[in-house]
C-alpha cells in the first residue's frame, strides 16, 4: 500500500512536465497574398508561435504589394510553388467587397485549388477604415470563396472588428487606415495559427510571450494582449 501510494505521489508531480518534450506534428504552409500579408511580416509570427507550441513549421511565403490572385497565377515562381507538398496554402487578395472582385477571388481561387492539391485557407482581411460599411461583405466574399473549394476560412477580419468592438482603444490599423498595425498583424497571426491547428500555445496566457512572439514593439497592456488571444480563440 505505501509503495503504491509513493507511485502515486511521484506520477502526481511529473504529470505537469508529461509530453513537455513531445513534438507536435510539423507544419508546411505557403502563403500568398500582398502587402497585408508581409505588412509587420505575419508569416514570421505564424512560425514563431508554432516553435513555441513544439512544432516544426516550414513557412514560404510569395507576397507582393498590390497583388490579386489573379497577378500570383501568371507568375512563374507561384506556378512553381504552388505545386509543392504543403499541408496548407494560404490566400489573401484585397477586401474583395464588389459583385465583381468577389468573382474574381472565387474563380481564381478555384484555379489555385486545382493547380496545389494542397488544402487551401482564405485568409479573409477587412475594409478600409473609411469604408466600415463593408465589413460585413468582406467576411462574406471570403467565407463564398473558401466554401467554393471546400476549404478554411481564416477570419482574421472579423477578429480585428470583434477586438476594437471590445476594446475601443486597441489600434488594430495602421496610420492609413488599412494596413495592420502591429496589434492587428499579431491578432491575424493568433487567428492563422488557431484555424490551422485547432488551439494556440498555453504558454501565450504570459502577455510577456505575446510580445516576444509578436517580434516587435507591441504597444499594448497585458488585459490587450490577453483580449487579443482570447478573441483569436472566440471560434
Amino acid at each position: 500500500m505505501r509503495s503504491s501510494r509513493l507511485l502515486l505521489a511521484v506520477l502526481l508531480v511529473l504529470a505537469p512536465f508529461a509530453g513537455a518534450g513531445d513534438k507536435r506534428a510539423p507544419l508546411r504552409v505557403l502563403f500568398v497574398g500582398n502587402s497585408l500579408t508581409y505588412t509587420n511580416d505575419l508569416p514570421g509570427m505564424v512560425s514563431r508561435l508554432a516553435e513555441l507550441d513544439g512544432r516544426s513549421c516550414e513557412i514560404t511565403t510569395i507576397a507582393v504589394a498590390n497583388y490579386s490572385l489573379a497577378d500570383h497565377l501568371e507568375s512563374p515562381r507561384f506556378r512553381r510553388e504552388i505545386r509543392g507538398k504543403w499541408d496548407v496554402v494560404v490566400l489573401q487578395q484585397g477586401p474583395s467587397s464588389l459583385d465583381e472582385s468577389r468573382q474574381q477571388l472565387v474563380r481564381d481561387t478555384k484555379a489555385i485549388a486545382a493547380l496545389s492539391g494542397s488544402r487551401i485557407a482564405l485568409l479573409a482581411v477587412w475594409p478600409a477604415s473609411n469604408r466600415v460599411q463593408l465589413w460585413e461583405r468582406v467576411a462574406e466574399s471570403y467565407r463564398v470563396a473558401a466554401e467554393a473549394v471546400d476549404g478554411l476560412l481564416i477570419p482574421a477580419g472579423v477578429n480585428l472588428r470583434l477586438a476594437m468592438q471590445q476594446d475601443p482603444s486597441l489600434k488594430v490599423l495602421g496610420a492609413d487606415g488599412f494596413h495592420p498595425a502591429m496589434a492587428g498583424t499579431y491578432l491575424a497571426a493568433l487567428t492563422t495559427y488557431h484555424a490551422l491547428t485547432g488551439s494556440l500555445p498555453a504558454a501565450l496566457s504570459d502577455p510577456k510571450t505575446s510580445r516576444r512572439v509578436a517580434g516587435g514593439e507591441l504597444d499594448l497592456t497585458d488585459d490587450q494582449l490577453r483580449l487579443l488571444v482570447r478573441v483569436a480563440t472566440a471560434r
